[in-house]
């Protein structure tokens, strides 16, 4: 265990220490729009944040996954069928693990597209970008027509526009495809960062909409001096774009699309859902909860980056080096995630009345206890998908992907139903959902993995 530890600690803490700055940046949010707006106003507002990632994820269309490559093709001059076998799936596979770290917080099933990224063209950046461009300029035409049907809540979503904006100046292709995922990590810290600083001093009424706004402000001037620094040092090369390259373009990236989609899916259906179906107090409660999970994911995924390295390896030198890596690894995850929520459960009372500033405090640390081993069923799962990706079974991962969605459609259609016989939907049943779903999750995977002991 020791020289496990020796091997994954170092590339976890500087995969993870930054990542982590960065999701307390954004917790530290959650007090300060709670006893500036109230706590049914911030459930709105990580609403739309999270709808926001569902159309950062049609804006990005793909391209942080087939982009890195076909940049790094470009910048060589060779073909994207080029590399060897191996080398070409070992880097698919970790662009995909940062991929996801970087952008929805998901686990490691969004590689299942990782096929389509192996045999990406060699995309231009200016051809990436005008597509962003061109899918940011029609998300923003549909919150505009969401405004005259809706104001309310189509205030929120147009206050993600800024963060939408982001994504598309998001340099994550160039960071990726030239080996400089610190610079990155720092760009995102910073932006985060300047954000905060942006709500703190200039938000000071109870519009929560302009919230998001702000952080993606700050965002923007970071990834704006980013592009510009490297234009002045002369790292940028622009093509002409053309309306066949375009399409091409959409073609090849569509099944990474879907596939993300539905990754995301998965995990913020049920949100969306008690947002229809439960009174403002129940969303602002689960909407905390979920944004706590989203924090611990995001975790795991870096030290799910941290393990890639090592677990490609022993995978190649044979079952038994890789099913007693494994085991330990599981050993240590597990260990790691009781303490976690054994923290949670003990801390959840003064935990609940930092981010709570006083607005049902008693609910909230009630539902902190009833998630706090949701992370440690997601920690269960993450070898079982490095397990598939090593094994190259993308169609089998889509295929998962596509049963886990189905499933959690139908519990969220459970809800609607419990809302239309008229009973209540309280705080508990959308975590103890969550808890549920996690579960099944596991089942799926440790059902469709090979090595079963």
């Amino acid at each position: 265990m020791i020289q496990v530890l020796k091997h994954i600690l170092p590339n976890f803490f500087r995969l993870g220490l930054i990542q982590l700055f960065s999701i307390v940046l954004q917790f530290l949010l959650i007090p300060l729009v709670i006893s500036r707006a109230g706590i049914e106003e911030n459930g709105k507002l990580l609403t739309a944040l999270s709808i926001s990632v569902l159309f950062s994820i049609l804006i990005n269309y793909g391209t942080n996954q087939s982009g890195p490559l076909a940049l790094s093709k470009s910048a060589s001059g060779s073909e994207p069928d080029s590399l060897p076998a191996s080398d070409s799936d070992s880097l698919t596979a970790s662009k995909q693990e940062q991929l996801s770290a970087s952008e929805s917080g998901s686990l490691p099933a969004s590689q299942s597209g990782a096929d389509a990224v192996r045999l990406a063209p060699p995309f231009s950046i200016g051809l990436l970008q005008t597509m962003r461009l061109i899918l940011f300029l029609l998300v923003s035409m549909l919150f505009s027509l969401f405004y005259f049907i809706e104001q309310d809540f189509s205030l929120f979503l147009i206050g993600t526009l800024p963060i939408l904006l982001a994504e598309v100046l998001n340099p994550y292709m160039v960071c990726i495809s030239s080996d400089r995922l610190r610079v990155l990590a720092w760009l995102n810290f910073f932006g985060r960062l300047m954000g905060f600083l942006l709500v703190y001093y200039c938000w000071n009424h109870a519009a929560a909409y302009w919230v998001n706004a702000y952080v993606g402000a700050g965002l923007l001037i970071v990834f704006s001096f980013f592009w510009g620094y490297e234009a002045y040092r002369g790292h940028l090369r622009w093509e002409p774009v053309s309306i066949k390259a375009i399409t091409e373009l959409g073609r090849t990236n569509f099944p990474l699309l879907l596939s993300n989609l539905l990754v995301h899916l998965q995990q913020s259906l049920v949100l969306y859902s008690i947002g229809a179906v439960a009174g403002a107090s129940v969303l602002g409660i689960y909407a905390i909860i979920d944004k706590l999970i989203w924090g611990s994911r995001m975790i795991l995924i870096s030290f799910s980056g941290a393990v890639f390295a090592r677990a490609l390896f022993l995978y190649k030198e044979g079952q038994a080096s890789w099913l007693l890596f494994r085991q330990k690894i599981n050993r240590l995850l597990a260990f790691g995630m009781l303490l976690t929520a054994l923290a949670l459960v003990v801390g959840a009372n003064p935990l609940a009345v930092f981010l709570a500033r006083g607005a049902d405090e008693q609910l909230l640390t009630m539902a902190i206890r009833l998630a706090a081993l949701v992370p440690l069923f997601t920690s269960l799962n993450l070898l079982n998908v490095l397990e598939l990706i090593l094994e190259k079974r993308f169609v089998l991962l889509n295929k998962i992907n596509f049963y886990i969605f189905s499933v959690v459609s139908l519990f969220c259609l459970a809800l609607f139903g419990l809302r239309w016989m008229h009973v209540e939907i309280l705080f508990w049943m959308p975590v103890a959902l969550l808890f549920l779903i996690e579960v099944i999750t596991l089942l799926f995977y440790e059902k469709n993995r090979h090595h079963t002991r």
